[in-house]
């Protein structure tokens, strides 16, 4: 280490008398515990340090690091590679032995030190059992260890040997054992050896007069170590020992002072910056800087520092250039600033990039992200640090970095009052009198004042002074207008007098907008009229075309006015209007109002009757393209139509088209994205939908139509064509679903809920009542038909149809996805109407055949073997044509022979396709009004029939 000459007058010996002399250390666990520390035992200086329990994974852990031992004193240190290490005790059995060489022995008085977190127990046996001592730690944090002493207590018996264990629940660690004697020699004289100032040693020689004055740069009060020896009474010295003092603040100087040496050692200095690092120009060391990464690259910097660039790869790569220091090479890149003064808290770190964090330590190990400015904590294992490694969190770049000290105030005085950016006279202006200052006459208001201020005039440790302003808030009190403030620690009252005469208005805005569009059709804007010194009466609020001010009247009882006016704008155009605020007697106000009415209200929707389309693609006709700058809610539902900020091709044909949206248009792919789309049709028709999710991959969103859900799905963002799906006269609705969260990768008619998707087109083409019939099915979703047309079920939407194969022992059904005319059929249907699409003219289906179905031609039941569709108990049922009944023509019924015929059998179409053939007597099913009788073998009876008998449902005895 460079040393630098302390000159003046010389000054070699300090002589001091008193107790204090050296302790003997009876043990000491030197640098060889730290070099080795998988060792289980060593020989340390005065003994033998053993570890117990060490077999195994029951071992001690070792730990390095310079953060983790920062408060061991220099005389308990030891040094490995630059390192220090720790053991961690995690098993209660875990122990370290202290043995002494020899036939020394501990005994009562000896002080036991141990650098450490948490605690440990001294025993004299290895299990933990005989407590002699306890070592706690106020610290849990292996970076901030703390020196603990512990003295044997006067019953303590002699003992060679000495057991550390930890006596909390978790584990602990220490990094220095050091066991003392205490001496009772006397210290005969003081002799100074040697000056450190932040590190730096100073030749002493020539030093007198104890003082020396320092003319360097130093950043932040500079640490001052004085170094000496003490000399005994027996003709023996100590070591040197070392106290360190930080200058303090000595007029526009910083001093320190020895406190151990009788004669005051002082050491001056001047010219002290709060600047601890600087670096402001990187541009002068980026080419040094880039010319290699797989080193560290080391240049200097302004003021009073060292910087180290550090790539982290292997390869060259530009970790300095036109832009400042890039972090960005790699994951272990970093940026190291070092300077002569150790960090303290409240030191504020700040560099250049503020869009992001860094990681700042002590250490290259990424921790403690921080945005900039960051202030340094109590507790941060920065402080005492001479350096701060920068890494690459958010941000990557900067161009400058600082490392500053705050000021310290050491003076606060009252310096004057300011109105608004004028400095007042005193006695013109103002007076003061034990503590009160009172404006005169001249500055009188008639609202409380919001411009005073007082002038606050402050000193710092530096020498440097500034004037800050401090608010004073009033309330009225009488004939004044009263405030405090404190400055420093004096509480000043401020008064102004109270205009009692002038009438006055305020506004709490002078101007505002209500700009209108189609997403918000209606606005208001709000101002606050307050008025003092007024007469009473009735306020009448302003009028202007175009607008609505509310309320109207305001009656004015007290000569003041506070009052809340809701404009409202009532225009069809944009316009301003000047809306003026009057009042007898005071000065009117004006409120300027500019808005924009743009909204179409008049626009009417109208049905579709014929072929349409709605185009988003942007590929020709029938397209639509947003151009305002703002849009609708996901939750918006507004008419196409109404938009004059949507550009519509003339064949879009808006007026048909609601949307519940939050991009009508969007991106320069061209889509419609919200939750729904809605028109009127006239007449049925099918839909073709072009659609997709909004971009992600799951969960699957499935198109629905009137509430049905379709088969069509769309697992990622490319466009999906749904065809030919059915649709009735009336309004339709198209939503999206996603499907049941437990088993997202298949349909399921139990949904999570509606979801906002992307439309590119949707085609609608009507049908006429020559290819679509309207099937009625029953409240609980069945019904039975023939068809009149060739139809492709497949087409069809929520609709499914069936054929039954077989009737005994069970009645089977099988799904038929086409059929030519004249095919009876049971239907199952998701809703109480659906159109059902003819196919094609050109396209013959396939025919249906082992169809135990009929169609009906105003078919008479006989009672026995023709059952039709019906309800019981709100399920659907095959149930029994009684006699004198007919089946309209388009209907199908089903035969089943048999002597044993049931009154009703349940269809329960499961995954199988299959029902059960049920005979319940005991239900009521009332097909019709006859109420026929049945035996309990279920064959059909007269009235003369004796016993008993099931007559509606119920059983019942014929005597």
């Amino acid at each position: 280490m460079k040393q630098k000459l302390l000159t003046l007058l010389s000054l070699l010996c300090l002589c001091v008398t008193g107790a204090g002399a050296d302790d003997t250390t009876l043990f000491y666990d030197n640098a060889d515990f730290k070099a080795q520390p998988n060792l289980e035992s060593y020989t340390a200086t005065g003994g033998t340090l053993t570890l117990g329990n060490t077999s195994g994974t029951d071992k001690f852990s070792s730990e390095n690091g310079s953060t983790y031992v920062a408060t061991v004193p220099d005389d308990m240190k030891g040094y490995y590679e630059s390192k220090y290490y720790i053991w961690k005790s995690g098993k209660s059995a875990h122990y370290i032995q202290l043995t002494l060489s020899g036939t020394e022995t501990f005994q009562a008085g000896d002080i036991v030190k141990i650098c450490c977190y948490r605690g440990w127990n001294i025993c004299t046996d290895n299990a933990g059992l005989n407590v002699v001592g306890n070592c706690t730690a106020t610290t849990d944090s292996k970076s901030n260890m703390e020196v603990v002493d512990c003295v044997l207590p006067a019953n303590f018996e002699k003992t060679n040997t000495l057991y550390l264990k930890r006596s909390v629940g978790s584990g602990t660690g220490f990094a220095a054992v050091k066991v003392v004697r205490p001496s009772n020699k006397t210290v005969t004289s003081t002799t100074l050896t040697g000056i450190n100032i932040n590190g730096s040693a100073w030749d002493i020689t020539g030093l007198s007069n104890n003082a020396a004055t320092i003319t360097d740069e130093y950043a932040g009060p500079p640490t001052v170590d004085f170094i000496y020896v003490d000399n005994y009474d027996d003709n023996t010295s100590s070591s040197d020992k070392t106290e360190s003092i930080v200058a303090e603040k000595n007029g526009e100087n910083y001093k320190a002072t020895s406190t151990v040496l009788e004669d005051n050692v002082t050491i001056s200095f001047t010219n002290v910056s709060n600047v601890l690092f600087s670096m402001t120009e990187p541009t002068g060391p980026t080419t040094e800087l880039a010319k290699q990464a797989s080193e560290n690259l080391v240049a200097t910097f302004s003021a009073g520092g060292s910087a180290i660039v550090y790539n982290g790869k292997s390869q060259a790569a530009v970790m300095v250039d036109g832009n400042g220091v890039n972090l960005a090479g790699s994951g272990n890149s970093y940026f190291k600033a070092s300077f002569t003064s150790p960090l303290a808290e409240g030191d504020v770190i700040d560099c250049s990039n503020h869009d992001g964090t860094f990681y700042i330590s002590n250490t290259n190990d990424k921790k403690n992200s921080q945005t900039m400015p960051y202030t340094i904590e109590s507790g941060s294992n920065l402080i005492g640090k001479k350096a701060v490694f920068v890494q690459k969190n958010g941000a990557s770049t900067f161009t400058w970095l600082t490392i500053t000290r705050p000021k310290v105030i050491e003076t606060q005085a009252f310096a004057g009052i300011k109105k608004g950016d004028v400095t007042l006279t005193e006695e013109t202006d103002y007076n003061v009198s034990e503590g009160v200052i009172t404006l005169t006459d001249a500055h009188k208001a008639l609202l409380a004042p919001t411009d005073i201020k007082l002038i606050n005039h402050i000193t710092y440790d530096d020498a440097t002074e500034e004037d800050k302003d401090v608010d004073v808030t009033f309330a009225e009190n009488g004939e004044f207008f009263e405030g405090t403030a404190t400055i420093g620690a004096a509480t000043y009252t401020v008064k102004v007098p109270v205009d009692n005469t002038t009438p006055l208005l305020t506004l709490s805005a002078t101007a505002g907008a209500i700009n209108l569009n189609s997403y918000t059709p209606t606005g208001t804007v709000k101002v606050t009229v307050t008025g003092v010194n007024l007469e009473n009466g009735t306020f009448n609020a302003p009028t202007a075309e175009g607008v609505e001010v509310t309320p109207a009247t305001v009656e004015i009882t007290d000569g003041s006015l506070n009052q809340e006016f809701t404009i409202t704008s009532t225009a069809t155009t944009a316009a301003s209007t000047e809306l003026v605020f009057a009042y007898t007697g005071a000065e009117s106000k004006t409120y300027t109002l500019t808005y924009s009415k743009t909204a179409k209200r008049d626009v009417a929707q109208t049905d579709v009757t014929e072929a349409t389309t709605w185009d988003w693609s942007k590929a020709g006709s029938n397209s639509i393209e947003l151009k305002a700058s703002t849009s609708p809610t996901n939750a918006d539902e507004f008419l196409m139509a109404a938009l004059p900020e949507v550009n519509n091709d003339e064949n879009f044909n808006s007026q048909a088209l609601k949307v519940v949206c939050q991009f009508p248009t969007r991106g320069s792919s061209n889509y419609f994205q919200g939750n729904s789309v809605k028109f009127n049709t006239t007449v049925p028709g099918k839909l073709d939908v072009t659609f997709s999710n909004t971009g992600g991959s799951r969960p699957y969103r499935y198109l629905r139509v009137n509430g049905i859900m379709t088969e069509f799905k769309s697992g990622d963002g490319t466009m999906v064509n749904a065809t030919a799906i059915a649709v009735p006269a009336g309004e339709v609705v198209i939503d999206f679903y996603i499907p049941d969260a437990t088993d997202p990768q298949e349909r399921e008619q139990d949904v999570v809920g509606t979801t906002m998707c992307r439309i590119s087109k949707i085609v609608f083409t009507p049908l006429s009542d020559d290819n679509v019939d309207v099937v009625k099915v029953t409240d609980v979703n069945y019904a039975t038909y023939v068809t009149t047309a060739n139809i492709d079920f497949t087409k069809t939407v929520g609709v499914k149809a069936y054929k039954v194969t077989s009737v005994n022992p069970t009645i089977q059904y099988e799904e038929v996805t086409e059929a030519p005319t004249g095919t009876p059929l049971l239907i199952a249907a998701e809703s109480a109407s659906y159109i059902l699409q003819a196919a094609d003219p050109t396209y013959v289906p396939a025919e249906v055949t082992d169809n135990l179905l009929k169609a009906a031609d105003n078919t008479v039941g006989d009672g026995q073997t023709i059952y039709v569709l019906g309800k019981k108990d709100d399920k659907a049922v095959w149930g029994l044509l009684t006699s004198g009944n007919t089946l309209s023509a388009g209907k199908a019924y089903l035969v089943i022979d048999g002597s044993n015929n049931a009154p009703f059998y349940s269809i329960e179409i499961g995954d199988g396709e299959t029902t059960r053939i049920n005979l319940n007597a005991n239900d009521n099913l009332n097909f019709d009004q006859n109420a026929p009788l049945y035996n309990l073998s279920g064959q059909r009876v007269s009235d003369s029939y004796k016993g008993i008998v099931i007559v509606n449902g119920k059983k019942v005895v014929i005597k």
